[in-house]
């Protein structure tokens, strides 16, 4: 559900900026302010608070239909926008992925230094490990635990790394 909820947040909102500057620059101050309450209130339900508190510094610049927004926060709402679509993107499956090329399996030494690396922020739910994908995909049977870390089930992400540690450290 959250995943559905991310893609539509993704799609949804990357004009979103735009929409409410073009509102502004148009004195349309109360779609300018709506926009922003509602953005607001959708990146706080999905846990964004750096852009849920740009876009309330927005909103309460608008209200009563007066435009009394700094250009500062019109900046912070849009890297915050930025950041928090990119990020979603990721988490949604939207990003483009890169071409799938047959690269080099890692050798189990160097395996067992990026299973180190990611079990921290697998342990401490940290979305970051999605960095890890490319270097995940040369080690033969990881799928399941890209599968899961894309699903945010890092749970069970935990037990599949172990399993494939133990896989690796029995063959290397």
């Amino acid at each position: 559900m959250r995943k559905k909820l991310i893609a539509y947040f993704v799609k949804g909102n990357k004009d979103k900026f735009k929409e409410i500057t073009e509102a502004i620059e148009a004195g349309e101050i109360k779609t300018a302010h709506r926009l922003a309450h509602t953005l607001k209130g959708n990146a706080g339900h999905l846990g964004a608070a750096l852009l849920q508190n740009a876009a309330e510094k927005i909103e309460h610049g608008l209200k009563d239909g007066v435009n009394s927004v700094a250009p500062e926060d019109m900046a912070a709402l849009n890297k915050e926008l930025d950041a928090a679509l990119e990020e979603f993107a990721a988490l949604s499956g939207d990003e483009p992925k890169p071409a799938e090329t047959e690269a080099e399996p890692l050798d189990a030494e160097s395996a067992r230094v990026l299973m180190n690396k990611l079990e921290p922020l697998l342990e401490m739910g940290d979305p970051e490990c999605r960095k890890f994908f490319d270097d995940l995909r040369r080690i033969p049977g990881s799928e399941e635990l890209i599968r899961q870390i894309e699903d945010l089930d890092f749970e069970p992400a935990i037990a599949t790394l172990t399993e494939l540690r133990n896989k690796i450290g029995n063959a290397g």
